[in-house]
């Protein structure tokens, strides 16, 4: 029995994987762009041990212990890469591909973001075809007020005083003599933000409102947007802030106007995940419809981009009417932009329905997005509180949001 138990154990501590099995990481480098194996690049832990690749371009660190390490692994003519908060437990595989040997020490950064007065700052200078340690410089010009260079990373930070457009070049020297020069521009404003008080102006039932956003501080044009809440049914937001008066309305789904549409049918239309409105999971004879109801000024247009898929050409359709009158009757396997002009003036109603007509064994499905309306009314149509927070985006790219309450 003793002899029988001690087999039984030596059989399972050899085909078990040690409880204490050391902690190693190990790995392969290659050519990014010939995928050959690179050999002699060299590796260094953040707990100062070092490796190096073999010719077949393998490495290994044994004994680590766990915890979070990082690599770098770098090599003449090659960009030095370093991976941060690798996670070792046991045995730990990380293959890294280096970027194809560089002829020349280059700057890769084209331009600086804005900043504003009072705000942190602090982006990098990229390089790229570096051989570390670096050495950044200000050759010419100067920095905005309140902001500094980071000789060995390369970040300018700090917290800039003075609103103004201030030019200037930054040098790069690497570990092997290359050096590499560049000018840039840092424009500094005030801090975009809304003039627009939280309290909009009172709207009435069944009256035309009209009303812009205001934002200061910003570099034209500004593109607005709700991101939560709606505005009160019968008003839309066109991307330039204006509420009415021959605005443009905008539905691309990414935060769907639901106050103003309404879906219908057997099965509801859905948010696809590529941001587009999506009828789908039909069976046979059912309908998918969404309604869009505004107001218009005269000679609106209305533009939208749709497609359908059907499988074995079937005679499912997307059809799209205004005010009950059909438009248009979309079949067979079609991507295309629909456009219309010369709206009349007054309250319309836009459908789109799906109508499956084949079995639920063939596949069928379309999808509509980016509906536009050129010249809308804002007429409200309910009364009540709304809610809304809007974001304004700058031709610099810079953001902010604020909540809106409309009565």
């Amino acid at each position: 029995m003793k002899r029988h138990f001690l087999i039984q154990f030596i059989v399972l501590f050899l085909l078990t994987p040690p409880l204490f099995a050391e902690i190693s990481l190990f790995g392969k480098v290659t050519d990014l762009e010939t995928g050959y194996p690179i050999p002699t690049v060299a590796i260094l832990c953040s707990n100062g041990e070092q490796a190096q690749t073999n010719p077949l371009g393998e490495y290994y660190f044994e004994n680590l212990g766990y915890g979070l390490y990082s690599f770098t692994f770098s090599k003449p003519g090659y960009a030095t890469q370093t991976f941060n908060n690798v996670s070792v437990e046991g045995n730990q595989e990380l293959n890294v591909q280096l970027s194809p040997p560089c002829t020349a020490l280059n700057i890769i950064t084209d331009e600086l973001p804005p900043a504003s007065i009072d705000k942190q700052y602090n982006p990098a200078i990229e390089i790229n075809c570096k051989t570390e340690p670096l050495n950044y410089q200000l050759i010419s010009g100067e920095l905005p007020p309140g902001l500094s260079l980071d000789p060995q990373y390369g970040n300018i930070f700090g917290i800039p005083t003075q609103e103004g457009s201030f030019s200037f070049s930054i040098g790069v020297t690497d570990a092997l003599q290359n050096h590499a020069e560049k000018g840039f521009i840092i424009v500094v404003t005030r801090e975009l933000t809304f003039t627009t008080p939280e309290e909009l102006p009172v709207a009435t039932r069944s009256k035309e409102y009209r009303f812009n956003f205001e934002v200061a501080n910003g570099t034209l044009p500004y593109h607005f947007e709700i991101i939560s809440g709606s505005l009160p049914k019968g008003l839309f937001l066109s991307q330039n802030g204006q509420i009415g008066g021959g605005g443009i309305f905008h539905e691309s789904f990414d935060y769907p106007s639901l106050e103003n549409i309404e879906y219908a049918g057997d099965v509801f239309p859905v948010i696809s995940t590529d941001k587009r409105l999506q009828f789908t999971s039909l069976d046979q004879s059912q309908i998918s419809s969404v309604e869009l109801h505004c107001n218009t000024t005269s000679n609106a247009i209305i533009t939208f981009d749709y497609e359908v898929v059907n499988q074995e050409n079937t005679s499912d359709t997307l059809n799209f009417a205004i005010d009950q009158i059909s438009q248009g009757i979309f079949s067979g396997n079609e991507a295309d932009n629909f456009a219309l002009e010369g709206l009349a003036e007054g309250v319309h109603s836009f459908q789109w329905k799906f109508i499956k007509r084949s079995s639920a064994s063939y596949y069928s499905t379309a999808w509509i997005d980016n509906i536009i309306i050129k010249g809308m009314n804002a007429v409200p149509s309910e009364i009540g509180t709304s809610y809304v927070a809007i974001r304004v985006t700058d031709q610099e790219g810079r953001t902010i949001k604020k909540n809106f309450r409309q009565y």
